[in-house]
């Protein structure tokens, strides 16, 4: 751990594994994946106020793939692979037995996750370029997006949007409530520029990319029309969310 004001190590933690780590919202705890177990360390002195999360000892060869704690350092949630991948969210406090508040199986190993503000739901993003949202309020369905690549995630600070990017350059904004895709972005590495397209209908590029756009429905694909186009349409889309609330 570094102090970077004055480019200082104030600690060290022995590791011959680290996969991710992860650092709590208030900057009180540092989780440390090793693959087989997460560590929890306190920031200020890298001693484990908490005990480790282990893979069960029933399935040995089970390892975790990724780990994120919560904002508030309450809650960790992990991916695991092995005889079954999986999703659990554990609540540190509790004893080691009672900890896992929520476990749900994957159909392909988790590559990212992210808690929402308020510790309601988890994303993850999945090695099948899948994200899947899942509510800690038991019975609450699982919501899909499609996530071109191995996502990176994150919440809007109300919870209420969730943006996700892939290794395919295209960028995603959910409304949550809704279950609606708002907005997508995606660079366009040739021209140099961003295209985009709302939940509306509307896309906004520039003219010379116009005959190599269409719109994509399952098989069906149909090309741009230019009463589609919308100038700043990603400005214009995030003044509109800002001034609704």
């Amino acid at each position: 751990m570094w102090n970077l004001s004055h480019a200082q190590a104030l600690w060290r933690h022995p590791s011959d594994v680290v996969a991710n780590l992860s650092l709590s919202g208030d900057g009180k705890t540092l989780a440390v994946n090793r693959g087989q177990s997460v560590d929890l360390l306190s920031t200020s002195d890298g001693n484990q106020p908490w005990l480790p999360v282990a893979s069960p000892m029933d399935a040995p060869l089970d390892g975790f793939t990724t780990a994120e704690l919560s904002g508030d350092g309450k809650l960790l949630a992990t991916g695991s692979t092995g005889a079954q991948a999986s999703l659990i969210v554990w609540d540190l406090a509790e004893q080691a037995d009672k900890r896992p508040i929520l476990t749900k199986p994957l159909l392909q190993f988790a590559i990212n996750l992210a808690f929402d503000s308020k510790n309601k739901e988890v994303a993850v993003a999945l090695q099948d370029g899948t994200v899947a949202v899942y509510s800690l309020n038991p019975g609450t369905p699982v919501q899909t997006y499609p996530a071109p690549g191995n996502a990176v995630l994150t919440f809007s600070p109300d919870s209420r949007y969730l943006a996700y990017g892939g290794g395919k350059g295209v960028v995603s904004l959910v409304d949550l409530e809704t279950h609606i895709v708002l907005l997508r972005m995606q660079w366009v590495e040739s021209a140099g520029v961003w295209i985009s397209e709302d939940g509306q209908g509307h896309f906004d590029a520039p003219e010379s990319l116009w005959d190599q756009l269409a719109w994509v429905d399952g098989a069906n694909s149909m090309p741009v029309d230019a009463s589609q186009h919308r100038d700043s349409l990603v400005e214009h889309f995030l003044a509109a969310s800002l001034n609704s609330h």
